[in-house]
């Protein structure tokens, strides 16, 4: 495994650990004290909204936007450091990454145009499915599709290549706890189940955050040579 491969494994888990706090303030900002209207129909939805909402949701979906390609190079680097023996289930999570990054970011990237928009308070006709926050638009589904079902199901997949230590143990849980999250998250989003959701949003937050110091913490261990790195 190169000092490249590592110092980029390193500095993707930290920036994805400041990036994924900023995007829980940002979303309790716009959800608490900046609050984003319920949704009826554009038209309602547009003469609601406060400028400074606007701001707020398009902060958060901003660090919402960058995680998506660290998550893919953390993926890379955690491909460099799986044994031989377990890269196939690395290649397999990084195409679940691959489409997370795509579908998400197309949501995340339409949302930055729909903002601007909305804020001119022109052209907005036809524009109902390509509001995030219009449950039933197909952006909303990309979006959830890419960081629910794909991103939990690359992590599950990844989860085995950690063994050895305390810390490889608790990636690996951590990792599978993400996923599981995830997996939910998509059942909740179909079958419209409340506590499904909750549990994918909050638990998610709380063991994602977890597992980017986790990695964070394996690469500058690995960077010091105070463990094996696998070579393949």
């Amino acid at each position: 495994m190169s000092r490249l491969s590592i110092k980029l494994g390193y500095w993707s888990a930290v920036l994805s650990v400041i990036l994924t706090i900023g995007w829980f303030i940002g979303l309790v900002v716009a959800t608490i004290f900046f609050r984003i209207p319920s949704w009826t129909n554009l038209a309602d939805f547009v003469a609601a909204i406060r400028p400074a909402s606007l701001v707020a949701a398009t902060l958060a979906q901003a660090a919402a936007f960058f995680l998506g390609p660290l998550s893919l190079i953390l993926f890379c680097s955690l491909h460099d450091y799986a044994p031989d023996d377990r890269k196939i289930l690395t290649r397999i999570g990084l195409c679940c990454m691959v489409a997370t990054m795509v579908l998400g970011n197309q949501m995340y990237f339409v949302h930055f145009n729909i903002m601007r928009l909305i804020a001119s308070k022109h052209a907005l006709m036809g524009l109902e499915q390509f509001v995030e926050w219009n449950p039933g638009s197909a952006i909303s589904a990309s979006g959830l599709l890419a960081w629910s079902f794909f991103w939990g199901l690359g992590l599950i997949i990844v989860a085995p290549i950690f063994s050895g230590g305390r810390l490889e143990r608790l990636l690996r849980y951590t990792f599978l706890i993400c996923g599981v999250c995830g997996i939910l998250g998509t059942v909740g989003y179909l079958f419209e189940i409340t506590l499904f959701m909750l549990v994918y949003f909050m638990g998610a937050m709380a063991a994602g955050t977890s597992m980017y110091v986790l990695e964070s913490l394996l690469f500058k261990r690995l960077e010091r040579g105070s463990a094996p790195v696998f070579v393949g």
